[in-house]
């Protein structure tokens, strides 16, 4: 999916520019249509710099910069985003994919590479990325989007609601030379839960993620299953998994988070959704002191403690969170 076809280095290097631009309104296509824009370009022996680059977008504000500097052997670039409240529901409406999803979301991007093309540049990107929901209501049609086997793995957890109430989403990925490592993944709604981790290598394409999953509904506990995400960008894989993701999320506990602990905070019902202005309840999940950085009293008591004593000792909480799995099997496939 990711191009080698070679960046138009030398036309960098033919000259020299500097412009600042500003405009109203600009429309890109039927269903995007940007205001409010602010661009500086500084061109000079090769070294592009686009800083500012701002724009509006829907109520939100993208606002970045990027750098490609090829003036040297090996093209480097370096690009910073973050947008605010970016309604993806409204912007998946107006694309033509999907009526059925409502929400915003938070972004941002902090990344560097080198090389002359897109997939020489992807494969060497370190960095970090990160996006966070606050609620919202998605859709099992967003599902069938995203391909059939995701369906048959979630479709059932919404217990046959064509819709459920989107509490929060956190995804933050650490990128080390193409090589992307979730730190956080949760993705909590009014009847399951999602958490998981692994790795996204952009040099292959490959995908390696575990996930599990839990349900607040007692009729579809038995329906809420361990999956694995393998394959490629281009053509991912879901496997169900009945004891391999659960090792596999073990696995991920040992350096970052446990999504079996963070299941049993998020999905266990004390952990609702952050649409009230509290903090968002994945990152808390995840973080206590993700609270106080967002202005809220850190909770003490509960859920929340567990998941941070998981975090800060991530092989006894992979331990607990396998036995309840285990259980969860046991009750899926008998003794």
């Amino acid at each position: 999916m990711i191009p080698e076809t070679p960046l138009p280095l030398d036309a960098l290097r033919a000259a020299d520019a500097t412009l600042q631009l500003q405009a109203g309104v600009l429309r890109i296509d039927e269903g995007l249509e940007l205001s409010d824009i602010t661009v500086g370009v500084n061109l000079t022996g090769g070294n592009l710099q686009v800083a500012p680059l701002q724009a509006g977008y829907q109520e939100s504000l993208l606002e970045g910069q990027i750098g490609l500097d090829a003036s040297g052997e090996t093209p480097r670039l370096a690009t910073q985003f973050s947008v605010d409240e970016l309604d993806f529901g409204r912007m998946l409406n107006e694309q033509g994919i999907t009526e059925d999803v409502q929400g915003t979301m938070d972004i941002r991007i902090d990344l560097t590479g080198s090389g002359a093309s897109p997939r020489a540049i992807a494969s060497s990107l370190n960095g970090s990325t990160e996006v966070v929901n606050d609620g919202g209501r998605i859709s099992n049609r967003l599902l069938a989007i995203l391909g059939a086997d995701f369906t048959q793995v979630l479709g059932p957890l919404l217990g046959g609601e064509d819709t459920t109430a989107l509490n929060c989403i956190v995804s933050r990925f650490q990128m080390t030379d193409g090589v992307a490592t979730s730190q956080a993944l949760v993705l909590d709604t009014a009847s399951f839960s999602l958490a998981g981790g692994g790795t996204i290598d952009l040099r292959s394409e490959e995908l390696d993620m575990a996930f599990d999953t839990d349900s607040r509904v007692p009729a579809l506990v038995s329906l809420a299953i361990p999956f694995n995400v393998r394959g490629t960008l281009k053509n991912p894989r879901v496997v169900p998994d009945a004891l391999g993701a659960l090792q596999g999320a073990a696995g991920v506990a040992a350096t970052v988070v446990n999504p079996l602990a963070v299941l049993g905070a998020v999905a266990g019902g004390a952990v609702v959704g952050g649409s009230d202005g509290e903090a968002n309840a994945c990152l808390a999940a995840l973080d206590p002191d993700a609270q106080a950085a967002a202005g809220a009293e850190p909770q003490d008591s509960g859920p929340i403690e567990g998941v941070g004593e998981a975090v800060r000792d991530g092989a006894e909480g992979a331990g607990q969170a396998i036995e309840q799995g285990v259980d969860r099997l046991r009750n899926l496939f008998g003794d």
